[in-house]
C-alpha cells in the first residue's frame, strides 16, 4: 500500500504508473496530545484548499498516537506512550502486534525492515532499545543508552539513517540535541533551542524532526535547519515518518471516509 487516504467510500484501487509518475515524498506526523489519536499526512494542495496542511488519514477510537513508523510501503506501526503496546494499521483498522513489560516510547525500522522499539527510562535508569520480531513476538536487547552520555535523560526517540547508523534525540527539553552512536559511544551532532522529539532521515545528509509543538524542521548536514511545516492547530507534534513513493509499478490504495455530500468535491486520487 503506497498511502492512506480518506475517501467518501471504502475502496480498493489498483493501477499502473509510468516510471516518473511518483516524484514526491510523503510525510506523516503524530500529535501526541491529540485525543483520540490520529495519524496525519502533510498534503501540499487539493481542490478548494491550498496547502500545505495536515490531513488526518487514520482515526483511533481511543487512546493516543505517540510515535509512528512505516514498514516500506506497508502498514503504519505506532505506539501510545501511555500503554505497553505496539500497534499496526492499514488506515482502516488497527491490530495490537506486541505487548511489552513497561511503557513503549518510540519505534523505527532499519534498512532491512527490522523493527526496533524503545522503552521509557526512569530518571536514573539508562534507556534501552530492543529488536522485535513481530511474527514471533521475540525481543532481543539491541542497545543500552547511557544517560551520562546524552545529557542525563532520554525520552526514547531514535532513528536509523540509510546506512543503519543509530541516532537519538534528547526529546522534550531545551536546549535539545541529536546524538550519533559512534565507536561504542554517543557523540553530539546538533543542538537546538527548541525540543527535538521524533525524527527521520530523508538521506544521510538531511533529516526532518518535530519540536513537540507546532513545527516540523528540516536539518541539513547537521548544521543548517529551517521550518519545513508549521501547523498552528497542532498541540504537540511528536514524531515524523517518511514514506518514499515508488518510481513505478503497481500500487494499491485503500481507505475510508467520514463525511457526506460536502466531501465529494474534494475526493480525488493522487499519486
Amino acid at each position: 500500500m503506497c498511502k492512506f487516504k480518506d475517501f467518501a467510500v471504502l475502496f480498493l484501487i489498483t493501477f499502473i504508473v509510468s516510471s516518473n509518475a511518483f516524484s514526491a515524498e510523503e510525510i506523516y506526523l503524530a500529535d501526541a496530545n491529540e485525543t483520540p489519536g490520529k495519524i496525519f499526512q502533510i498534503l501540499v494542495d487539493r481542490p478548494g484548499r491550498p496547502g500545505p496542511f495536515l490531513w488526518p488519514i487514520y482515526f483511533r477510537n481511543s487512546g493516543n498516537v505517540h510515535a509512528i513508523a512505516f514498514a516500506g510501503y506497508g502498514p503504519a506501526y505506532f505506539t501510545d506512550a501511555n500503554r505497553f503496546d505496539i500497534y499496526k494499521t492499514d488506515g482502516v483498522s488497527e491490530d495490537r502486534v506486541f505487548t511489552h513489560s513497561t511503557y513503549v516510547r518510540d519505534l523505527a525500522f532499519d534498512s532491512r525492515g527490522r523493527l526496533y522499539f524503545s522503552e521509557a527510562s526512569g530518571a536514573r535508569e539508562n534507556g534501552v532499545i530492543y529488536n522485535l520480531n513481530p511474527h514471533t513476538g521475540r525481543i532481543t536487547r539491541f542497545m543500552i543508552v547511557p544517560l551520562n552520555e546524552v545529557g542525563g535523560s532520554w525520552a526514547g526517540h531514535f532513528a536509523f539513517d540509510s546506512s543503519d547508523r543509530l541516532f537519538i534525540s534528547s526529546g522534550n527539553r531545551t536546549p535539545a540535541s541529536i546524538y550519533e552512536y559512534v565507536s561504542g559511544h554517543f557523540r553530539q551532532r546538533f543542538t537546538h533551542d527548541e525540543p527535538i522529539t521524533g525524527f527521520t532521515f530523508v538521506n544521510d545528509q538531511t533529516l526532518y524532526f518535530t519540536n513537540y509543538r507546532q513545527k516540523l524542521y528540516e536539518l541539513r548536514n547537521f548544521r543548517n535547519h529551517s521550518v519545513k511545516h508549521e501547523e498552528r492547530s497542532a498541540e504537540g507534534l511528536n514524531d515524523v515518518a517518511l514514506v518514499r513513493v515508488p518510481d513505478g509499478g503497481i500500487c494499491q490504495l485503500s481507505g475510508r471516509v467520514s463525511g457526506g455530500e460536502d466531501l465529494w468535491p474534494y475526493t480525488y486520487v493522487e499519486a
